[in-house]
């Protein structure tokens, strides 16, 4: 797998990361960092009393993953944007997670010293399901 940097790559490209498995240590912990600490990502009977099979993972520990997954595919880069983020469908502790990206768009800035890379990701499950999707800048 290629580790070239997102900002290095051709409008058009696609590429997945690596996949890692999210604890319950972690949920835990981001919950608790974050001050998301709401019963749905805590208890799995609050979380089953909502029609899932368990505690579910943040929409915003989601969208980190992004970041942490993607690594050091990001040198030099500096988020400024993200639009259309959705959550489809629920991510559990255990579950095993990786994005896919695409490069949508390139953009030099005015004075010629930046590139304004824009980026749709989706992050799947261990089956591929598209758990959550977004596009950054």
């Amino acid at each position: 797998m290629s580790k070239k940097l997102v900002v290095e790559r051709d409008v058009g490209n696609e590429f997945e990361t690596g996949s890692r498995i999210i604890t319950a240590a972690e949920l835990d912990m981001f919950c608790t960092i974050t001050g998301n600490r709401l019963d749905a990502f805590l208890i799995d009977e609050a979380a089953k009393a909502l029609g899932f099979r368990e505690r579910v993972v943040p929409g915003s520990f989601i969208f980190a993953l992004v970041f942490g997954l993607l690594g050091e595919r990001l040198n030099g880069h500096v988020h400024v944007a993200t639009n259309n983020m959705k959550v489809l469908a629920p991510l559990y502790p255990y579950d095993r997670a990786k994005v896919a990206v695409k490069i949508l768009d390139k953009k030099e800035s005015s004075k010629g010293d930046r590139t304004f890379v824009t980026w749709s990701w989706a992050v799947k499950n261990q089956d591929d399901v598209i758990i959550a999707q977004g596009e950054n800048t």
